[in-house]
């Protein structure tokens, strides 16, 4: 139970800290941890992190790199992970200029 009460204080925590817009995704992109690099299928992204989901095996509080198709390479920590579902901050964060002109590339047929 106790556990149970860390996690939801985690996840409350981390909703309080939010300062950016998220938007909804579907986009793939890959994670690297420790040199393996695994799928990744973002469902959410802002300037501050993303929410996606991976079959990868890596731990919370691991830094890790996330390539997406046409940015390249960002660094991001993953905060919290539940089943194949991860949420990652970004560090540093992503210019939100940049940031929207990629998901306007790629919301273009």
């Amino acid at each position: 139970m106790a556990r149970l009460s860390s996690a939801i204080s985690l996840v409350e925590d981390i909703g309080e800290r939010r300062n950016f817009e998220r938007q909804s995704v579907a986009i793939w992109a890959r994670v690297r941890h420790k040199g393996v690099v695994h799928p990744l299928r973002v469902t959410d992204i802002s300037a501050g992190g993303l929410r996606a989901a991976t079959p990868g095996k890596i731990p919370c509080y691991a830094e890790v790199e996330i390539e997406f198709p046409t940015l390249g390479w960002c660094t991001a920590i993953f905060v919290w992970q539940s089943g194949d579902e991860i949420g990652a901050e970004f560090e540093p964060r992503l210019n939100p200029d940049v940031l929207a002109r990629f998901l306007s590339a790629q919301r273009e047929p």
